[in-house]
């Protein structure tokens, strides 16, 4: 989209401010119209459900005033010695007397049922229903007469629901109320039956409303309590109208109250916003042609706000100019920089290479073909194959025997002994390392071992140096791009830059520890000390996992490098650590052998331990059975070199726990050295 296609901002937050209100208004009325009607719902069942309750509760009156009238009777008429049981005597208000006689007599000569006469003779005074017709309900009372002639006989007599009763009782409940037959269509009211309520009320939807006398009714049924379950029922009406008049009134009000709320916005924006924008156009057509013309003064505006953005779009203008000088300048420097050291590192590289050519064992790196990407003078010399070619077929199977294994692989050649070693890279490439031992004796391994470790450390360190005088160029170098770059794109380079510099010289340091290019200082020391100031170095970073230390008494004193001798500590602990995960347990211990000569210590876990075929090489400068980029090698093969400078001894044995256990001797301090040796089992690896 051109900039011509573009909507004007006024305009597009107008119309939008406006959808937004008339939403929201609309969801306002539409939520408010919700609550009336749920509250309109709610409070005319609640309405109907107290009409009803005052339904029940007049029903119960009734039924506790007849009950108590026709106990009254039986005791009254006994005294007037009335000629018969037959005798019938009519008033006492109301209620209508049918008769005296025993259970068999009403139900033979007067033919009630049986069913009335149990419901009658359940109790001293009993009710029940007698009919139901268009009429009303015939309600039967019964009482037990205790003196005179008729004693253990019942008086029965009758009260009728009529419509005097159903009108006083409408008027009592506030609304209307209606008698129905066992089918619920209404037989008896208090209003004027319509068509639409001359079919059974139970057919009708509970929640409609009825039209009654022109205004709207809820209603509820209820079954009678006397008598045959559901044999008769009552309707009750609740006056709906009134709620509806309210809901009517309140949305009325919120529409008045959104149209108020569209015609102040509409005001606003034509007193306000539209005078806004004209000022920030102006100052666009400013920005624009300020590029041109930079003397052009900018807009002050009508606001504050905008004076003040006026201003700082100023000063804005005038340093990016000079910025942008700036930074093309030093990018031009910082190219020119990068191109040096971008020719050191590759002088770096080639050396290393040249270095790896002239080790004496051969080192063969296979791409993801199997086809020999870099193989040194040894390779060419021993087994006749070269860069670009593939390995013969004897060699071919020993590599995958060996990475099958997950161990170094013994194969002989033109009657020679040869030590395979292999792992796999990243981008499925393979390094194998493959050592001539002939003609090796125990003796040999340990000279064989202190002469790599020489020779590497010296490569280490050169290489070291010459990574550290690069990166302490690039790092400073992009801090500075990064205070003058504003620009998203450049930032992210920048950051892939520095995280790749301080990883090199992350590795950089552990090349230079392994070199001992650092500064000795040797000291007269206490092996307990150097061993605690340890513990609460790495102890933070074992988390959950168990470190316990045992530290030996009347520990004779040692001389040698604080740093150094904590630096062989901590490589030992995080390797336990590595092995053990968070749930298990390291054990320092600390003692001195009855001569006081030697001051030893060991680091002990309750890991997997270290297979044996691997136990011999774990010195290796660069050997490590972690996963490509989660370690160096370096770590035993520093923590060797700190033992051998300080004349001591490092041994690796299995725990009593089955995991790995490294034990240490160090000379003490002004003593002879004792001529006792370390007592080993088929299980101990013994170096140095």
């Amino acid at each position: 989209m051109s900039k011509h296609q573009l909507p004007l901002f006024r305009k597009t937050f107008a119309v939008r401010f406006i959808i937004i209100i008339v939403i929201t208004g609309l969801l306002s009325i539409a939520l408010t119209s919700t609550s009336l009607y749920l509250f309109y719902a709610n409070t005319l069942t609640e309405n109907t459900k107290q009409t009803s309750n005052k339904l029940n509760s007049e029903l119960e009156r009734l039924k506790n005033n007849l009950i108590e009238w026709v106990g009254e009777l039986a005791e009254i008429i006994p005294k007037e010695n009335l000629p018969t049981e037959f005798s019938v005597r009519r008033g006492y208000s109301e209620l209508i007397i049918l008769g005296i006689g025993t259970k068999t007599w009403w139900e033979d000569s007067y033919g009630m049922s049986s069913h009335k006469t149990s419901e009658l003779w359940s109790d001293e005074t009993a009710i029940t229903l007698g009919s139901v017709n268009d009429g009303g309900i015939e309600l039967l009372v019964a009482g037990t007469i205790n003196t005179g002639q008729f004693i253990g006989q019942r008086l029965i007599s009758s009260f009728i629901l009529n419509e005097k009763w159903v009108e006083e009782t409408s008027a009592l409940l506030g609304g209307h109320l209606a008698i129905c037959s066992d089918d619920t269509s209404i037989i008896l009211s208090s209003f004027q039956i319509t068509n639409e309520l001359s079919v059974p009320l139970s057919s009708l939807d509970k929640s409609s409303l009825l039209e009654i006398g022109g205004e709207l009714y809820g209603f509820r049924l209820l079954p009678l309590s006397f008598g045959v379950a559901n044999s008769a029922w009552f309707a009750v009406f609740s006056p709906a109208s009134p709620l509806q008049k309210l809901a009517f009134q309140i949305g009325g009000l919120q529409t008045a109250v959104f149209t108020l709320a569209l015609l102040a916005f509409i005001i606003l924006y034509y007193s306000t916003v539209a005078r806004a924008t004209q000022d920030l156009r102006e100052l666009t057509s400013w920005a624009r042609d300020s590029a041109e013309n930079p003397k052009i003064e900018p807009p002050q505006g009508r606001y504050l706000e905008l004076s003040t953005l006026s201003g700082a779009f100023a000063s804005l203008v005038k340093r990016l100019k000079h910025t942008g000088d700036e930074l093309k300048a030093q990018n031009e420097r910082l190219e020119e920089q990068v191109k040096e050291k971008t020719q050191d590192i590759v002088a770096n590289h080639e050396l290393l290479q040249e270095i790896l050519s002239d080790m004496p064992q051969a080192v063969i790196l296979l791409d993801g073909d199997d086809t020999i990407a870099f193989c040194n003078r040894v390779t060419e010399k021993d087994f006749g194959t070269g860069i670009g070619e593939r390995l013969p077929q004897g060699l071919y199977v020993a590599l995958l025997s060996a990475l099958e294994r997950g161990r170094d692989y013994t194969m002989e050649v033109d009657g020679r002994k040869f030590v395979l070693s292999a792992n796999r890279l990243e981008m499925g490439r393979t390094l194998a390392l493959i050592r001539d031992e002939t003609s090796k004796r125990a003796i040999e391994e340990q000279l064989l071992q202190a002469q790599k470790l020489e020779a590497v450390s010296r490569l280490a360190g050169g290489v070291a140096h010459e990574f550290n005088n690069a990166l302490a160029s690039i790092i400073p170098g992009v801090e500075m791009i990064r205070l003058q770059s504003n620009d998203e794109k450049t930032l992210r380079y920048l950051d892939r830059i520095e995280s790749a510099a301080y990883r090199g010289a992350d590795v950089v340091r552990q090349l230079l520890a392994f070199s001992r290019t650092g500064d000795e200082i040797r000291q007269v020391l206490d092996l307990n000390d150097v061993i605690e100031g340890a513990i609460k170095i790495f102890k933070p970073a074992a988390k959950s996992a168990e470190v316990l230390w045992n530290p030996g008494k009347n520990m004779p004193r040692i001389k040698g490098d604080e740093k150094q001798l904590q630096q062989l500590i901590l490589n030992m602990a995080i390797n336990s650590l590595d092995a053990i995960g968070s749930n298990g347990r390291i054990t320092l211990e600390s003692w001195c052998d009855e001569s006081r000569e030697w001051a030893s210590f060991s680091i002990a876990d309750n890991g997997p331990g270290i297979p044996p075929h691997i136990a011999k090489i774990i010195f290796d400068p660069f050997f490590t059975t972690k996963e490509a980029g989660k370690g160096t090698g370096l770590g035993l093969a520093i923590a060797f070199g700190v033992v051998e400078r300080h004349g001591g001894k490092i041994r690796y044995k299995r725990s009593e726990d089955g995991g790995a256990c490294f034990e240490v001797r160090l000379p003490a301090f002004e003593e002879t050295p004792s001529n006792k040796q370390f007592s080993t089992s088929p299980e101990d690896v013994v170096i140095g």
